[in-house]
């Protein structure tokens, strides 16, 4: 029903698409008590011969304890 509000949200005319979204934002936040707001784009690839990296959960790297195997 969702997928359906916002396809239908794709209408030129400002009346009927601020009805379709405010019904989309009401089924959305009926099916989900709580929504993050906010999710972080952090991904990292570390190769196999790479040893000591250590990242946390801010997006913060500490390379002082990063090697390199042969």
């Amino acid at each position: 029903m969702f997928d359906s509000l916002l396809e239908s949200s794709r209408t030129y005319d400002l009346k009927q698409r601020e009805e379709y979204l405010k019904k989309a934002a009401e089924k959305l936040y009926e099916d989900y008590a709580i929504l993050p707001l906010y999710y972080p784009n952090y991904s990292v690839g570390v190769a196999n011969n790479v040893v000591g990296f250590k990242g946390d959960e801010r997006g913060l790297y500490n390379f002082s304890q990063l090697n390199f195997r042969n």
